[in-house]
C-alpha cells in the first residue's frame, strides 16, 4: 500500500507539472505573438508619422548662484530657461536672477548666460510687485501653449492660487504679453 501511494503522488506530480508546462507554453506563444504584433503595428507607425531615434548625447550638471530648489526648466532654440526657489530668510526683495538662470546649450554642455531674454520694464515690475505683495510666492513650472510660454507662480499654499506671466515665443526670443 505504501508502495500504492507513493506512485499515486508521482502521478499527481506528473500531472501537475504537465498541467503547468501547457499554461506556460500558451502563454509563451500568446507572448511571442503579442510581440509580433506590436512590432508590426510599431513599424506602421513609423511609415505614417515617422520617428526620430531618442538618445542621450550629454549629462551636464546646472550650477546657480545660490543654493535652490529646482522646479522646473524650458527651452527654446539652443536657450535653456531654469525655474527655481531659494530661501532667502530676512530678505526683503527678490530679484529675477533669484527665481531664473538662462543657459545655451553649446558643445553638449549648458553655458551660463545672462538674462537679456528677460528684460522687460513691464515684467520687473510685474515680478517684484508678485513678490512684493504676496510674501509666501514660489515658483511653480512653466507651461507652453501653442507659442505662449507661461511662468507659473503659486502665491499662496493653495494649489489653485496661481498667477502667470505669459510671454509670446519669437524664434528663440521672448515677448512680454502680460500677467493674468
Amino acid at each position: 500500500m505504501a508502495e500504492e501511494s507513493r506512485t499515486d503522488k508521482t502521478e499527481e506530480h506528473i500531472l501537475d507539472g504537465g498541467t503547468y508546462d501547457v499554461i506556460k507554453n500558451r502563454l509563451q506563444k500568446q507572448k511571442e505573438l503579442l510581440q509580433s504584433k506590436l512590432i508590426e503595428l510599431n513599424d506602421d507607425r513609423k511609415t505614417v508619422f515617422g520617428s526620430l531615434e531618442t538618445k542621450l548625447i550629454a549629462n551636464d550638471r546646472i550650477n546657480t548662484e545660490n543654493n535652490c530648489i529646482a522646479r522646473d526648466i524650458v527651452s527654446f532654440g539652443d536657450t535653456c530657461l531654469f525655474g527655481y526657489n531659494v530661501h532667502f530668510g530676512l530678505r526683503t526683495e527678490i530679484n529675477i536672477k533669484d527665481v531664473f538662470s538662462s543657459y545655451t546649450f553649446v558643445d553638449n554642455s549648458f553655458k551660463a548666460s545672462d538674462l537679456n531674454l528677460l528684460d522687460d520694464e513691464t515684467f520687473k515690475s510685474d515680478f517684484t510687485n508678485l513678490y512684493k505683495y504676496y510674501r509666501n510666492t514660489i515658483f511653480s513650472n512653466f507651461a507652453i501653449i501653442g507659442n505662449y510660454l507661461h511662468m507659473v507662480f503659486q502665491l499662496s499654499e493653495s494649489p489653485t492660487d496661481i498667477k502667470t506671466f505669459k510671454w509670446l515665443l519669437v524664434e528663440n526670443s521672448l515677448k512680454y504679453i502680460d500677467n493674468r
